[in-house]
């Protein structure tokens, strides 16, 4: 019984650090680091590829997928 009681307060306490934890890095988070991220992931994105635009099959044939009209603005 004493065992029983024992690991359901270590699961208490890990679940609490947990929540500390996270908590933490919630506080952390800023829009500047958000930015960050997005920068990083784009980075990445480029890195990554190998120089062929991406097409979608349509009914009426391939279509580029980009949005020029998003990226003219």
């Amino acid at each position: 019984m004493k065992r029983v009681g024992f690991e359901a307060q270590q699961a208490v306490v890990k679940a609490t650090a947990e929540a500390k934890g996270l908590e933490l890095q919630k506080v952390q988070i800023t829009a500047q680091l958000l930015d960050l991220r997005r920068i990083e992931v784009q980075r990445a994105a480029v890195d990554k590829w190998n120089g062929v635009m991406p097409t979608a099959v349509t009914s009426g044939g391939p279509v580029p997928m980009l949005d020029v009209f998003r990226a003219a603005q």
